[in-house]
């Protein structure tokens, strides 16, 4: 019988209702609430770089004779202190004694959550102790997110009653027998560590104990997958008349790439490749064959595109090269008209579209194809996984066709994980690489000063902002406010135009074609102009608060620019230089190479969740304070083929209620 938290010593229908308010329901969910923050108390921290909220550790020394005074019923003991030069400020409520136990010129040591008032650091009511004299204060101090519904002290007792108590179970068994630290071990380390190296040592261990469950339960409910639906026949000529028809010269790559998906394609099970390539790799013609063998087979293709723009530009190719073969292609977008959509829907049902290229209007509920094969997803970071499952949705094991520049983390953890197959196609376009900034606020004036002087000389640039128009409460530029200050600012007496999801098609169309042109020298936009977009002058892009997008999009824009040859600068103009921040941006402005800066952010931000809906973040093993990086995945295989090859030990996994939780979500899974 499990172990519930009633039952845990402490806890009460009170404390029981604060622990659901915090998320907590059960012992497993209260051992994963791992700490926010560890401070490590045998190094005391400076004032430098303090945030509001920070829980620190500070070696000071008392400046002045604390002072006592009375408001009503409430002391308040109040004094100064000097942290490495810097003032900080300390106060106790209720607790007058203290005044005794602090003395002038003394050095000692606090513990507590900061405050700012006026930009000075202050701590109420922290913890203390003589510097040269410790005895509480030692070892790591743990921080938990408890947003004030319960104390610290109170959730720590009730975590030390749970470490106690808690047995891993089968599972734990299965994996410990394979070389894995048992769950309690890591969890005690995690919760209540001596040193930071234990800290590190607990999170590696428990991200690596989960990926390993993870990767052992996706292997076995693979081989059990549903076998394939839809059936290819792959006649000798038809690759080479296709590519012939297309009027491409393939590269070693991109032949490489086709012959993966015809082994994909021939094999029992559905396909689940992801293309990846930078702009100009030439991943649409091989999109293209993938279709073109499904509509040869006499089933479906779907194209699905982030944008109508680009959606708009795949449909004009398409549509000629189909009509070659006697295949019909048909584009479905939000903005056609009642009667054109009517038409293009009952032609999906009827079964006389082949290829439907189109956009999220494809994964609506009233769209039905006839007999769906292939399922593709054009700029994969754009769509969320729902959309992309709700297309796959409408045939039976579709398979899928995922193109990217730069992969999102979750398929990159697929991939790693050996589910989604990779197909990476080497640049063919003649391009310069793009010289990459960072530019913080105090040099933005500059950074538009450079593109304006830039635009009087001829050259293009666009100017992206992460918001439409203004936004209460929210300090981000939009770009229907840039553009109207830009005319009568730094870019008076240039052509500047607006570009923005909300125009019309028409709109959009025609603000392109004047910039396309070189009539408009500076674009003001959104990220509408992130894919499908070649304009051979622009030699500029600037990205306004670059923290707000990943970086998937960051490169995806950064391709836009560079296109004729010749010197080319993207600019990423960031409010919040934090070193979080900044590491982020250092990928992009180090790296030219979309595959090597999606491996980069995946280290960065995790993987996303493997088996929901997260793209990225550390997913179900983000209660864990270290990222799912390519190297735990790494050792996660290696334990799953341990335990694959350990009849013993994947008998009593497989036995376990965490199997059993496993694969109930397998049944929920997508899978680009």
């Amino acid at each position: 019988m499990p172990l519930l938290l009633e039952n845990l010593k402490g806890v009460g229908p009170a404390t029981l209702a604060k622990l659901s308010k915090l998320g907590i329901t059960d012992i497993n969910g209260l051992l994963n609430f791992l700490p926010k923050a560890y401070v490590d108390l045998k190094s005391p921290g400076s004032l430098d770089g303090v945030s509001l909220g920070d829980f620190v550790f500070l070696k000071a020394t008392v400046k002045g004779v604390p002072h006592v005074k009375r408001i009503k019923r409430l002391t308040v003991l109040t004094f100064d202190a000097e942290c490495v030069g810097k003032r900080l400020k300390v106060i106790y409520f209720n607790q007058p004694y203290f005044s005794n136990k602090l003395a002038d010129g003394v050095e000692y040591c606090f513990l507590g959550k900061a405050t700012i008032v006026g930009g000075t650091v202050e701590l109420i009511n922290p913890v203390f102790e003589c510097a040269d004299a410790l005895k509480r204060l030692k070892g790591v101090y743990t921080v938990y997110p408890l947003r004030g519904i319960l104390g610290q002290s109170v959730f720590k007792g009730i975590m030390l009653e749970a470490v106690k108590v808690y047995d891993g179970g089968l599972a734990d068994d299965a994996l410990s027998m394979v070389g894995l630290p048992k769950l309690k071990e890591s969890y005690a380390l995690a919760h209540f560590p001596n040193t930071v190296d234990e800290v590190e040592a607990a999170h590696r261990g428990l991200a690596v104990r989960a990926t390993a469950g993870f990767i052992t339960a996706f292997r076995l409910s693979k081989g059990e997958a549903e076998g394939r639906a839809f059936f290819y026949n792959f006649l000798d000529d038809m690759r080479g008349k296709f590519i012939a028809a297309s009027g491409f010269t393939l590269t070693p790559s991109q032949e490489a790439a086709i012959d993966d998906i015809v082994r994909d394609l021939s094999g029992d099970t559905y396909m689940n490749r992801i293309l990846a390539g930078d702009v100009g790799s030439g991943k649409t013609v091989i999109a293209f064959f993938a279709a073109y063998a499904a509509a040869v087979a006499g089933g479906q293709a779907a194209l699905m595109a982030p944008t109508e723009i680009l959606a708009r530009q795949h449909y004009a190719k398409a549509y000629p090269l189909f009509k070659q073969f006697g295949f019909e292609t048909a584009l479905l977008t939000a903005s056609q008209s009642a009667s054109e959509r009517r038409l293009t829907l009952a032609l999906l049902r009827s079964g006389a579209v082949d290829f439907a290229v189109g956009t999220h209007a494809l994964f609506q509920e009233d769209v039905e194809f006839k007999s769906l094969a292939l399922a593709i997803a054009d700029e994969q970071h754009r769509f969320g996984v729902a959309e992309k499952r709700a297309l796959e949705g409408k045939g039976g094991a579709v398979d899928t066709l995922v193109l990217s520049a730069t992969p999102i983390p979750r398929a990159l953890t697929l991939i790693l994980y050996d589910d989604l197959g990779l197909s990476k196609l080497e640049a063919r376009l003649s391009r310069s690489d793009v010289t990459t900034r960072i530019v913080p606020d105090s040099k933005l004036d500059g950074m538009f000063k450079f593109i304006a002087d830039g635009a009087r000389c001829g050259a293009q640039a666009f100017i992206v902002c992460p918001r439409i128009s203004d936004s209460e409460g929210m300090d981000l530029y939009s770009a229907e406010t840039l553009y109207k200050e830009a005319k009568s600012g730094v870019f008076k007496g240039i052509n500047v135009g607006l570009l923005h999801g909300r125009m019309s098609a028409q709109e959009k169309a025609e603000i392109m074609e004047s910039f396309a042109c070189g009539e408009i020298k500076v674009l003001v936009a959104t990220t509408v102009v992130e894919v499908g977009i070649d304009v051979k002058g622009a030699t500029s892009i600037a990205v306004l608060n670059a923290e707000r997008f990943g970086l998937a999009s960051l490169h995806q824009l950064r391709g836009r620019v560079g296109r004729g040859g010749g010197e080319a600068f993207c600019f990423l103009h960031t409010k919040n230089p934090s070193a979080e921040t900044l590491a982020r941006l250092q990928v992009l402005k180090n790296n030219n190479d979309g595959f090597t800066i999606a491996e980069l952010d995946f280290d960065l931000r995790g993987g996303g969740d493997f088996l929901g809906l997260n793209q990225s973040g550390d997913g179900d093993t983000g209660r864990y304070s270290v990222c799912i990086t390519r190297e735990i995945v790494s050792v996660a295989k290696v334990a799953a083929d341990k335990l694959m090859n350990d009849k013993a030990a994947l008998k009593l996994f497989i036995a376990s209620a965490e199997y059993a939780g496993y694969a109930d979500r397998m049944k929920k899974i997508s899978i680009s």
